[in-house]
């Protein structure tokens, strides 16, 4: 079922206001199937001394402090160095570090179900208002990120009337469990771009959330959909630091055209961003974390809300996908300003086409996108040929997409050749494996890895 835009968001993208949306979701269905032996990947470990405020002792990577107080919830993890929240203790985790390695029990064409995987198991305890439905987290526009380095799913959002918590949430694929970075700002911002203490105030993250391996940094590229009126957003890019688990401030503005109801994505190749902006009047630009500046392209066509649409780039190919009330591609020339979209017609099963906020990910080992909104079902694009292929798995059955929003919570992951979501803080992780390779082909790798 195709998302409707309320009359609201329609009046909003008319005139250029931000505000925060509603919709509903559907899924899709196929026939296709296919299938593999159970595999598993890697049996390495780290080692460590991370602790908590209680007497949590980390699993691995560099060592480093976790203060708080309240109940325990924060759990450590492999990479981490974080403590597991002991005693009367409940802090966040400490600095990162590297170690371990992703073993998932799944095979070649069927899903899993992490077991006691609920990130609400470690919310927070603080008292602040509107902060006690951290479900805001997910449910509520938000996106995610994928940190190649740690190997871990990142979820942050919230925003509008819903939630005022703007702390930083991220599943282990290593330990296969949730840790909390940090505490929500108390107390919080409100329709500004941060909060007292000067971090990023929550908000609707959308599909604009991205991992930069480059700087080795978790962005919100600008804002929409502020805590508490949502009628607010910024043009400033924040990026989370996993060392210290402290942001990095308005390190950047995004271009003119290029904020609100955005869809982003990544180039391995290159290390650069794209974004763009919604509706008729939206741009493409180009983000260079490294240098921090960006630069608006020419030639970019674009019609549809923005709000509804997820992206994700193919680097051996050049191309940006968008999908979301339809399909935008973008051949793109990193030396250039130029790029040329088109809206290809294209043949099988493309029903996935008019959904919106699905999740999509590239798959170097297929070298195709492979998009997910519901159920079992998985459907893989070909960019050469222009055709779906959809694909019905078996094993664990993640249920129903998100009733607002996928976006960046479904991530390919290269250490396991995997891919990863989340669709509810009180409901477990899911894993698919689509082919039985162990790990992503070595020319991604080393992409992601320089």
């Amino acid at each position: 079922m195709k998302r409707r835009l309320d009359a609201a968001i329609l009046g909003a993208l008319a005139t250029g206001t931000l505000v925060a949306c509603t919709g509903e979701m559907g899924d899709a269905s196929g026939g296709a199937t296919s299938g593999g032996t159970p595999v598993t990947v890697g049996n390495g470990s780290g080692s460590g001394n991370g602790s908590g405020s209680g007497n949590g002792a980390g699993a691995g990577g560099a060592t480093g402090p976790a203060t708080g107080s309240g109940a325990a919830t924060s759990s450590g993890d492999a990479t981490s160095g974080a403590g597991a929240s002991g005693g009367g203790g409940s802090g966040p985790s400490g600095s990162t570090g590297a170690g371990g390695s992703v073993d998932v029990p799944v095979a070649a064409g069927e899903w899993y179900e992490a077991p006691n995987s609920h990130m609400e198991d470690v919310k927070h305890n603080v008292n602040g208002p509107n902060m006690w439905d951290v479900s805001c987290v997910i449910s509520c526009w938000s996106g995610g990120g994928y940190d190649t380095k740690r190997d871990r799913l990142i979820v942050w959002g919230g925003g509008h009337g819903q939630y005022s918590g703007n702390e930083v949430y991220v599943f282990s694929m290593k330990t296969m469990s949730w840790s909390r970075l940090d505490d929500p700002s108390n107390p919080p911002g409100v329709d500004v771009p941060y909060a007292p203490d000067g971090r990023p105030t929550s908000r609707h993250s959308y599909n604009y959330l991205q991992y930069l391996p480059a700087i080795d940094r978790f962005c919100t590229f600008g804002g929409a959909g502020f805590y508490w009126g949502g009628q607010t957003g910024t043009d400033n890019v924040d990026c989370f630091d996993f060392d210290t688990n402290q942001w990095d401030t308005d390190v950047s503005t995004t271009p003119s055209g290029v904020n609100g109801y955005s869809f982003s994505a990544v180039d391995a190749s290159t290390g650069f961003a794209y974004q763009h902006g919604p509706g008729g009047s939206g741009k493409l630009a180009r983000y260079n974390p490294v240098s921090a500046t960006w630069t608006t392209l020419n030639g970019s066509t674009y019609i549809a809300s923005g709000y509804t649409a997820t992206a994700a780039f193919d680097p051996k190919r050049q191309k940006m996908v968008e999908i979301g009330d339809g399909i935008t591609v973008w051949d793109i020339d990193p030396s250039s300003n130029t790029v040329v979209a088109t809206n290809p017609q294209t043949s099988g099963d493309n029903s996935i086409e008019m959904g919106g906020a699905i999740g999509l990910d590239y798959d170097p080992v297929t070298e195709t996108f492979i998009a997910w909104d519901g159920g079992q079902t998985i459907h893989s694009l070909n960019v050469d040929t222009m055709t779906w292929t959809t694909y019905a798995p078996s094993g664990a059955n993640p249920g129903p997409a998100n009733g607002n929003n996928t976006y960046g919570r479904f991530r390919y992951v290269p250490s396991a050749n995997v891919f990863v979501v989340v669709n509810e803080s009180n409901q477990n992780v899911f894993v698919y494996r689509h082919t039985p390779d162990l790990s992503a082909p070595q020319w991604y790798l080393d992409m992601i890895a320089n």
